[in-house]
């Protein structure tokens, strides 16, 4: 994501795991990563997604809750990135489930 005024691209590399909820949904924990086992991550975050079937709908309800250091990003823009995260992360779920049809 391209960070407005500072003009610099957040780049990050995660581990995931997944895994089926007893109910027929899915948990889905994030957590970033080095580029290399010695490294910390540069801008560290972490998120936890809950994905669960709607009854009686064709629909998945996604639960997300993410934490992020924003050390890159001044103090002023922090919300407006985050906002842009977050629109940004929705649209390129449509694109991918408008692919999947």
């Amino acid at each position: 994501m391209k960070v407005p005024i500072v003009g610099s691209t957040i780049h990050g590399l995660s581990l995931t795991h997944s895994r089926r909820l007893e109910h027929g949904g899915y948990l889905i924990v994030l957590q970033s990563v080095g580029d290399d086992s010695s490294m910390e991550p540069a801008n560290p975050y972490y998120s936890m997604s809950i994905l669960r079937p709607m009854p009686s709908s064709n629909k998945t309800e996604l639960t997300n809750v993410a934490e992020s250091s924003s050390t890159p990003i001044p103090k002023f823009l922090v919300q407006k990135v985050a906002s842009m995260a977050a629109v940004n992360f929705f649209n390129n779920l449509r694109c991918y489930c408008k692919e999947m049809q």
